[in-house]
């Protein structure tokens, strides 16, 4: 049943380096012992993604531990994954989040420099913006910058919902590409707001909940599992654009254990958590975040093991 829901290789060529459609792995930043960023385990975890079937990468983003990260360490990251991706024809878009504008501008250039497809911006956290500043931050970026961007719709993190008007207003920003919407309720709406914007797509992010409707007019998904689960999340992505209810039916159990390891730690502690397991070794979290206590461990493990996580992943290779 898997094997069916692979595209062929018309369509594959069709999407293939689009940095607007697909499943988009949103990459953890390991650290060695000492605390830095380990360039060799970041290419290893690269690979895991695009084995798993990922179209594009996601560098530096807020669960990749981006906030952490220093100007330098966050060009070398997106050198690095231009370099392994370039040649394979994979798209690569850069975290740029921060809260100072003139980081912003930096790590745009950096991607720039890089050969980066795009970035992801996250409306400055903590600081509870107008939708005039969301607004303004991007039309501000656009004038110094032309790298295509994604808006990071994420309210939980920045206090603001961006409705329909918000996101025709984005549309009209020139480098605002697509809009990544972290709430399961508004995904639909926002759809319907990207087609009457006339061209953003529009991107689901797995890290919010399992889809319980077909998610329609959606273009993509970025996805913080695809990096530790196999063809899991590829499969049920396609299988929901396809209209392959059986196969839904079947994967939605392990979707559902993966949103709840969730409740355990931070995102980058519970991925980090996940890929040691599989011999991965990705580090800690960088200060402040903490990895997961030994009893949020237990916790994981157990979770894995009873929601047969291994065995659909295995069925899928």
């Amino acid at each position: 049943m898997a094997d069916s829901l692979n595209p062929s290789p018309a369509a594959s060529a069709d999407r293939f380096g689009d940095p607007w459609s697909g499943v988009f792995a949103v990459l953890v930043t390991p650290f060695d012992r000492s605390g830095a960023a380990d360039f060799d385990q970041f290419v290893a975890v690269l690979n895991l993604s695009l084995a798993g079937g990922a179209d594009g990468v996601i560098v530096a983003d807020i669960s990749g531990e981006g906030p952490m990260l220093t100007r330098v360490e966050r060009r070398a990251l997106y050198a690095r994954a231009t370099s392994e991706c370039a040649p394979r024809g994979v798209a690569v878009l850069a975290g740029v989040s921060d809260l100072r504008l003139c980081d912003i501008h930096a790590h745009c250039e950096a991607a720039l420099e890089a050969g980066c497809q795009g970035g992801v911006l996250l409306p400055p956290p903590v600081m509870l913006p107008s939708v005039r500043d969301v607004v303004g931050l991007f039309a501000t970026v656009a004038r110094s910058h032309p790298l295509p961007l994604m808006v990071d719709d994420a309210p939980r993190r920045t206090g603001v919902h961006l409705g329909a008007e918000a996101i025709g207003l984005l549309a009209e920003v020139p480098t605002v590409k697509a809009i990544r919407v972290a709430t399961p309720g508004h995904r639909r709406r926002a759809a319907i707001a990207g087609r009457r914007a006339g061209r953003l797509a529009v991107f689901a992010c797995d890290a919010v909940g399992p889809f319980t409707t077909q998610p329609a007019g959606t273009a993509g998904i970025t996805s913080i599992f695809q990096q530790a689960t196999g063809r899991l999340v590829r499969t049920w992505w396609d299988a929901w654009t396809l209209g392959a209810g059986p196969v839904v039916d079947r994967l939605a159990p392990a979707m559902d254990v993966l949103h709840r390891t969730l409740a355990l730690g931070s995102q980058p502690a519970v991925l980090k958590a996940m890929l040691a397991a599989q011999g991965v070794d990705v580090g800690d979290p960088r200060p402040p975040l903490t990895s997961l206590p030994a009893g949020a461990m237990l916790q994981l493990q157990a979770l894995l093991r009873d929601g047969a996580i291994a065995q659909v992943v295995r069925s899928l290779e």
